[in-house]
This record gives C-alpha cells, sequence and structure tokens, in this order.
C-alpha cells in the first residue's frame, strides 16, 4: 500500500476527534469506546491504531485540540478586544456549552487516574493562564492598567470571571445584558479612566 500523504493522515485524526467529541457529547466518557468512536468515524479498528495509541491518547489530543482553537479565537491585544473577549465567552452558551462543559468535567474526573489525561489538561489550563497573562502584561505596557494593579492580578480576575461563566453555565446564568454588565463592572476595577473612555458605549 502506496504510503499516505501527511494532509491524508492529519485529517483522518481530525476526523477520529471529531467522531470521539460526538461519542462524548451523546454516550459520556465511560461508554464512549473505542469501538463507538470507530463506527462513528467509519473506520476499522486498525486504521484507528494507525494514528492513535489508545484512548487515553485520543482523549488527551481531544484536549489539546481545543485549546488550540480557544486560543485561535479568545485573544486580545487592546481594551476594546479585551471587552469582546470577555462578552464573546457568554455568546458561546447555551445548550453547546452546557453539553461541553459537561464533556469537560468528565475529562478532568478521568484525568484524577490516568497520568497522560492529567498533563494534558494542565498544559491546557496553563496555556490558557498563559495567553490571558501575556496580554495582560501588553495592556500594562501601553498605561492601561490602573495604578498599582500588576498585569498578574488583573490576569488572575479575568481568569476567575472566566472559571464563573463555566460554573454559571451550569445553572442560571441570567442573560447578556447582566453578563455585559458584570464585564464592564469588571473593566471599571481593572483600567484607566482614560482607557475605559476608548471603549464604545
Amino acid at each position: 500500500m502506496p504510503a499516505r500523504s501527511a494532509v491524508y493522515m492529519e485529517d483522518m485524526r481530525e476526523r477520529i476527534l471529531d467522531a470521539t467529541l460526538r461519542c462524548l457529547d451523546r454516550s459520556g466518557l465511560a461508554n464512549a469506546s473505542l469501538s463507538e468512536i470507530c463506527q462513528e468515524a467509519k473506520i476499522s479498528r486498525g486504521a484507528l491504531y494507525v494514528h492513535f495509541a489508545s484512548k487515553s491518547e485520543i482523549l488527551c489530543c481531544t484536549v489539546a485540540r481545543a485549546t488550540e482553537r480557544w486560543l485561535t479565537v479568545s485573544t486580545f491585544h487592546d481594551v476594546p478586544t479585551l471587552r469582546d473577549f470577555l462578552v464573546a465567552e457568554y455568546d458561546l452558551g447555551g445548550v453547546d456549552l452546557q453539553q461541553g462543559i459537561y464533556v469537560e468535567m468528565e475529562l478532568l474526573a478521568a484525568a484524577r487516574t490516568d497520568l497522560a489525561l492529567r498533563e494534558a489538561v494542565r498544559q491546557s489550563s496553563d496555556a490558557r493562564a498563559d495567553m490571558i497573562r501575556v496580554s495582560m502584561a501588553g495592556l500594562q505596557a501601553k498605561g492601561h492598567l490602573r495604578a498599582g494593579l500588576s498585569s498578574e492580578i488583573a490576569a488572575h480576575l479575568v481568569g476567575c470571571f472566566l472559571d464563573g461563566i463555566f460554573v454559571h453555565a451550569l445553572g442560571d446564568r441570567g442573560d447578556r445584558k447582566m453578563h455585559i454588565a458584570a464585564v464592564n463592572t469588571l473593566l471599571a476595577g481593572l483600567l484607566t479612566p482614560k482607557a475605559l473612555k476608548s471603549l464604545p458605549p
């Protein structure tokens, strides 16, 4: 059999990871077997093993891919894009967010005993936190943060705010108007008056 191209191999990995997410969403982590994943991806077990050695490796790659995608769309480099970033986290909500959170909670539970998955989750958390820290340091360098407020503390506050969105999405998270009011209150405590004036009404 001729060697498969790199594009084909990458496409097949993506196909398997997409199938895995659908299985996790439908059946839960414990019930999403390799057989079900293969059936969902329309491939044989042997074809799956060409790309992944185990279910654990598939889950680790699923976490890594989700992080990469989040980092691609969830960035900010100035005051307006910081506000857009915080508002957009609410716009990701609804039933899809709830389902995603349940999957994430199952992955966190599995990471308790799966050391490889635990490391993947840790790297994901660190990558997200690093993005926020670096971006906040950029705002501080531009003089946008309030005097006496370090970029690290500002990043920590933003991270806690995002964690709150995660938790509230499982219940009554309030309406979008309330969320935007909360974003504006957070920014009022982080940014200089001049920086706040650069925001649209």
